[in-house]
């Protein structure tokens, strides 16, 4: 079955590594260590349970902006003109004031990074439900 080491372990270690380090604080990697072998904080569990959580998000934002940066490249100036006044008037509610104040001219210039927020948006609105 051999090694079971994966060929680019380099590559794997330095994600996890970085994952660690933003999830446990600096050094994230002896933190999780210690973690995984007292058993202490959740333990292997919970390590194991961050790291796929953070891919997991990580997937999800580049497919997301991958989306949205090929259905906007699609676009015409006026169609995309127009995508963010439906969008403006479907959703404007849930936006902080700058973006929708006079004709949303914020909105409509910073409109593809909204879209890519969204979907984190309605999350956030949803979590607030329960």
């Amino acid at each position: 079955m051999g090694s079971g080491v994966p060929h680019n372990k380099e590559f794997y270690w330095a994600r996890c590594s970085n994952i660690l380090e933003k999830k446990f604080g600096r050094s994230g990697f002896k933190t999780a260590f210690e973690m995984a072998m007292s058993g202490k904080d959740g333990g292997l569990y919970r390590i194991l349970k961050a790291i796929a959580e953070e891919m997991t998000e990580n997937y999800a934002q580049n497919e997301i902006s991958a989306r949205v940066n090929q259905y906007w490249s699609t676009l015409s100036t006026d169609e995309q003109l127009a995508a963010a006044d439906e969008y403006q008037s479907k959703y404007g509610h849930l936006l902080p004031s700058e973006f929708t104040a006079g004709n949303g001219a914020r909105l409509k210039a910073h409109f593809p990074e909204i879209l890519k927020e969204h979907p984190k948006m309605i999350q956030r609105m949803r979590r607030i439900g329960r």
